[in-house]
Order: C-alpha cells, then sequence, then structure tokens
C-alpha cells in the first residue's frame, strides 16, 4: 500500500483500443467497511472478471467499488453500429420450437419476443461473433484496467490529502481542549483541598475533642475527605489516555493509509475517555470543554469513516 492517506471515495476513467475498437473503463468509489467490487461488462469480457476483481484487491484496501466496461462512444459509429445477431435469433426459436413440440403446446413465435433475450442486438466488433462469445483475455484488458486503476488511486490520494489536513485539525483542537482541562484539573483540586479543610475544621470547631492532638487529626481527617473526593473526580488517567490517543492517532495518519480501521478503533477508546471526562467534571468550565471534546471526536469519527 502507499505510503499517502487515501480516501476511498474517487472517480477515474481510461480507454484503449482492443481488436481495434475503442473500450472505456470507468471506476467509481464510495465508503465501506470492507472492499466490495462490482464489476459490468459486455459478455465479452466475462472469462477477465475474476482477474479484474485480484486487480482491484490489490489496488484498493476498502470501498465499495463499482467498474464499468463498454464500448468507446467514437465519431464512426453511426446507425450501423448495431446488428441483429441472427445466429443467436435463430438458436432460440429453434430452441422454442423444440420446447412447444416437447410440451405438446402451440406456441406462435414473435420477433418482438426474441427481441428482449440476451444478445439479440449487438455492436459490430464487440467480441461476439457468429453468435458466440470471443473473449477477451486477461493480457489484453490488464493495461486498461491497470491505466483507470492508476488513475483512481491518485484521485483517492488527492482527497486523502485534504482529508488528512481535516482531520490533523480536529486532533489539534482536541489537543488543545486536553491542555486546558489539564489546568482545570489543577485548580479545581486546590479548591478541593481548601473546600475540604474548610468543611472539616468547621466539624472539629462545632464538636471539639476534649484530648489528644486535635491537629494532627486533624490533617489525617482533611487528608481522607480529600482522598475520597479525588478518587471521584480527578481525571488524571483520562486525561493522560487520551493524549496518548492522540499522539497515535497523528502517528496513523503519518503513516498513510490502510489507516481507517486504525482510526476507527482509537476514536473509539478517545470518546470512551470523553465520556469518564464529561461524568467526572468538578465544575461548569471544565463540563463545556468536555462536550467540546465529544463533539469534536464525533466530528473526527465522521470525517475517518471515509479514509481507506
Amino acid at each position: 500500500m502507499a505510503d499517502r492517506l487515501r480516501s476511498m471515495t474517487g472517480f477515474a476513467t481510461a480507454e484503449t483500443q482492443l481488436r481495434g475498437r475503442t473500450y472505456r473503463v470507468e471506476i467509481k468509489t464510495f465508503n465501506h467497511r470492507f472492499l466490495e467490487a462490482k464489476v459490468r461488462a459486455p459478455r465479452a469480457f466475462g472469462a477477465c472478471e475474476p482477474q479484474i476483481r485480484q486487480w482491484l484487491q490489490k489496488g484498493l484496501g476498502r470501498g465499495s467499488v463499482d467498474l464499468k466496461i463498454e464500448p468507446a462512444a467514437t465519431a464512426e459509429a453511426g446507425a450501423t453500429e448495431w446488428r441483429l445477431n441472427t445466429p443467436a435469433l435463430r438458436y432460440y426459436a429453434g430452441e422454442m420450437r423444440t420446447l412447444a413440440r416437447d410440451l405438446g403446446i402451440s406456441s406462435e413465435i414473435r420477433l418482438g419476443d426474441l427481441m428482449q433475450l440476451p444478445d439479440a442486438l449487438v455492436r459490430e466488433n464487440d467480441g461476439i461473433e457468429g453468435g458466440r462469445d470471443s473473449s477477451f483475455s486477461a493480457d489484453e484488458v490488464e493495461p486498461l484496467v491497470r491505466l483507470a486503476l492508476e488513475g483512481l488511486i491518485k484521485s483517492r490520494e488527492a482527497e486523502g490529502a485534504l482529508l488528512k489536513i481535516a482531520l490533523e485539525r480536529s486532533l489539534d483542537s482536541l489537543a488543545d481542549i486536553a491542555g486546558r482541562l489539564r489546568v482545570q484539573r489543577k485548580q479545581c483540586q486546590d479548591q478541593a483541598k481548601e473546600a475540604v479543610a474548610k468543611r472539616v475544621r468547621a466539624a472539629f470547631e462545632a464538636h471539639p475533642l476534649p484530648t489528644g492532638d486535635v491537629g494532627l487529626l486533624l490533617e489525617s481527617r482533611i487528608a481522607q475527605e480529600l482522598a475520597l473526593i479525588l478518587d471521584r473526580t480527578d481525571v488524571e488517567e483520562e486525561l493522560t489516555r487520551l493524549e496518548g490517543h492522540l499522539t497515535q492517532a497523528r502517528q496513523v495518519l503519518q503513516t498513510g493509509s490502510p489507516a481507517g480501521r486504525k482510526l476507527d478503533f482509537l476514536l473509539q477508546e478517545m470518546n470512551r475517555e470523553v465520556n469518564t471526562l464529561a461524568n467526572k467534571a468538578q465544575d461548569l468550565g471544565m463540563s463545556n470543554d468536555a462536550v467540546d471534546a465529544k463533539l469534536l471526536v464525533e466530528q473526527l469519527r465522521e470525517q475517518s469513516l471515509n479514509v481507506e
């Protein structure tokens, strides 16, 4: 795979001469969790379809792929380009008469009915000669398909470059929020310590002890209360893991495609940490930043859905 990030959406076309006729390949790709290839081509290309699918699998990581091969429109194409496939029509008519006789039914064969059958009308030089399929070989078709595939990869890489910029900006914004949360965490801890100390001192003043080292007992009780509060509200572990996931996501973007599945996993983990941060938020400022972080993670997930 290439070392550039690729989008899963792209489009490319290519044309070449095959047996004196110009054929055109068109490839369109869209988002999909896995590689799903659909090949549409004239019957003469049927023997090549398994090989075409292999070329697509080697060149693309994932995505929904729609490949179509058809004769290209040419200046000399006109009314004479299409012709009746007389041998095939005669074959169909003969088989229908035989079937009617075997079944003991009377059936009139209409030309209109015959014209609805496959290959009743064919183009000149489309690989169908004398009512039989003259298939193209994989060696004949490969240059045409590979030319279109190369154009498609360039198209996906161009869109992937823009997608990478957008993803990196979102990651930077999320890192800024993590930095603010780390500062607020320290402020909230200091505020919590002061609040606990006041509450415990007020309790000791309201109910003074008759004897003993009150100062030592007071400090011990303050430490216990503070430990309980921090155990429920401290976000240090979540911030550390979130920052680690951000670093890994940047590395994945720099490595290039295939990157979509790795990003999807990392963003699931980021979402888990951000949800915990929101639940542990100790003041309005942290709550607002946690909500912004959740929105950014969701935005990143939507953007990453298009990464190969």
